[in-house]
């Protein structure tokens, strides 16, 4: 567009006269700043000294001035006539049986060039105009291109963290699986040695359990043999005592029957009046005839 606008103002060289900027009479859109900096833009600000702003509408100000519709407008189209010194004309685009329309836009036009220290906006000015634009231009590549290095500097450092991040996730996952891997490793040779190992265990368990219960068998079965002999033993002296008892009875019984033929001797010793001779000589034949020597020794 810009290439196109030089190209219209070298062609009315020495330069145009006047700028006319066509602007419908309808709800403002906010699109008034765009246009102040575009204009600007290509032909600098000493544009609007040789602009004329046109309002066009189609009946769309019959209850309502021009005036109002400024006051009632954007702030940025306030601005924008003011800038082109509050010079702009309405036109009924509908309304062409009055030619006085035309008529009186052209002497305001004609007013303005004549009212302008610079009578025509020339090339040299359009020039200048560019050359600044152009500066502008280079410094908004310049400023964009730092922009992009400073863009491209950050992806590039966002992906190497990404890729220092990717490779501290890696390592860490290998790490995990071989930390996994030789768990499990572990857990198997552990398995596979059980598998060696706990039959050959169960087997020293049986054998132990088995010469555990051998030899508590034996030794129960030498304490019934010790308890059998001393059962033995005990009876053998049971039955010693017993006999002994049995030959106490029996002495205590021949000892009663001496005491009572001794007493029975004495009684008819006595009667008879026989001395201690004769008592003499039948104890010595009651020796001499007694069944028991514990009988003789207590005689």
């Amino acid at each position: 567009m810009r290439q196109d606008v030089g190209l219209c103002v070298r062609l009315s060289a020495p330069g145009p006269h006047a700028f006319l900027l066509v602007i419908p009479v309808e709800p403002s859109k906010g699109e008034e700043r765009g246009v102040l900096e575009r204009i600007e833009e290509m032909f600098g600000e000493g544009c609007w000294e040789h602009t004329v702003i046109l309002f066009t509408h189609d009946d769309g100000l019959k209850e309502q001035s021009i005036e109002e519709f400024l006051q009632a407008g954007s702030q940025d189209l306030q601005q924008l006539v003011e800038k082109c010194g509050s010079r702009y004309h309405v036109l009924n685009i509908k309304d062409r049986a009055h030619g006085t329309q035309v008529s009186e836009l052209l002497d305001q036009v004609e007013e303005m060039v004549a009212g302008n220290r610079e009578r025509l906006y020339s090339s040299q000015t359009y020039q200048e105009a560019e050359d600044q634009v152009r500066e502008m231009e280079g410094k908004i590549q310049r400023e964009r291109g730092e922009r992009k290095q400073r863009k491209l500097e950050r992806f590039r450092e966002k992906r190497e963290n990404e890729r220092r991040d990717m490779e501290e996730r890696h390592r860490q996952e290998i790490e995990e699986m071989m930390e996994n891997y030789e768990g499990e490793a572990r857990v198997e040779a552990e398995r596979n040695l059980m598998k060696i190992v706990l039959p050959e265990l169960q087997r020293n368990i049986m054998i132990s359990q088995t010469k555990m219960q051998s030899e508590f068998s034996r030794q129960m079965e030498e304490k019934n043999r010790q308890m059998e002999e001393k059962n033995r033993q005990m009876k053998e002296k049971n039955r010693q005592m017993e006999e002994k008892d049995g030959e106490m009875e029996r002495l205590r019984q021949n000892l009663k029957e001496v005491r009572e033929a001794h007493s029975v001797l004495q009684k008819r010793l006595e009667r008879e009046g026989r001395g201690q001779r004769a008592l003499i000589g039948l104890l010595g034949w009651v020796r001499r005839n007694s069944s028991s020597w514990h009988l003789h020794n207590l005689i």
